[in-house]
């Protein structure tokens, strides 16, 4: 009677999907070798930001598109963390910062163009850097990359008047409202 449970035991085993326990997952499993590394998808240190870290939105001046990107990863990470490290879909973490950047314009007392456009735009460069993540080992795509970071320096312009970086009259107002 033990042959035939042992028999069925086994053959379930087999039959059944093979789930990596964390050490195998890490590298130390008996099928590989200790020399290799382990994947490091899902580690920090594997991911790239065209922008820099994470973080939060500051609340004192007019913010650029660099600070509204790297708001938008502290979103999503937050958003992932509340809820089990399910991905939050895009369109959720781009109204969330459409909102609260809106809201830091009001707070300076600029008018602005409407929340479903402010956060298609920030949907908008979200996938563009998506896609430019995607191809990073050509040199056309650094190309890119180095001149998405620098319009990144530039103000997040939505205000109904559109402002200009080069009207010296615009650049004292923004520069006044960015110290107070």
């Amino acid at each position: 009677m033990d042959r035939n449970k042992k028999k069925k035991e086994l053959k379930n085993k087999e039959s059944a999907p093979k789930i990596e326990s964390s050490a195998e997952s890490k590298g130390d499993s008996p099928g590989r070798s200790n020399d290799t590394k382990p994947r490091a998808e899902n580690s920090s240190s594997s991911r790239f930001y065209i922008f820099g870290e994470p973080m939060k939105l500051p609340t004192t001046g007019l913010p650029t598109l660099e600070s509204v990107m790297r708001h938008y990863g502290y979103i999503a990470q937050k958003l992932r963390t509340d809820a089990n490290n399910k991905n939050p879909t895009s369109k959720l973490v781009a109204k969330t910062v459409a909102t609260e950047v809106q809201a830091l314009w009001h707070k300076m007392g600029r008018p602005t163009i409407l929340l479903t456009s402010i956060a298609s735009r920030i949907l908008r460069i979200h996938i563009k850097c998506k896609i430019l993540k995607k191809s990073l080992h050509t040199g056309l795509t650094k190309v890119k990359i180095e001149e998405l970071r620098t319009k990144g320096k530039a103000l997040f312009d939505i205000s109904g008047t559109h402002i200009s970086n080069n009207n010296p009259q615009d650049n004292e107002a923004l520069e006044d409202q960015q110290e107070s």
